[in-house]
């Protein structure tokens, strides 16, 4: 599934700055999230997708932050639990 361009509703970004993650809102109401992580190889040097390039999706942003704390470890320690 492609979505759109949409920008992102919320980002949230790992304690070291190192890795992001972008939640976004489709047109029909559901959300999802792209992972992001700096590339420090030379000349790179910018955010890319992570290797787990995937397009969940939710009903809520609630739901959206609550698959992200449980997927992705470094965003636990950055959101908590949902």
């Amino acid at each position: 599934m492609v979505r759109s361009m949409a920008d992102p509703i919320k980002t949230i970004t790992s304690l070291d700055g190192n890795h992001r993650v972008e939640v976004f809102q489709r047109p029909e109401g559901t959300f999802g999230f792209d992972e992001f992580y700096f590339d420090e190889e030379e000349q790179a040097w910018c955010m890319v997708n992570s290797r787990q390039r995937s397009y969940p999706v939710f009903d809520t942003l609630e739901r959206a932050l609550q698959e992200i704390a449980g997927r992705i470890p470094w965003a636990h320690e950055v959101i908590g639990p949902k």
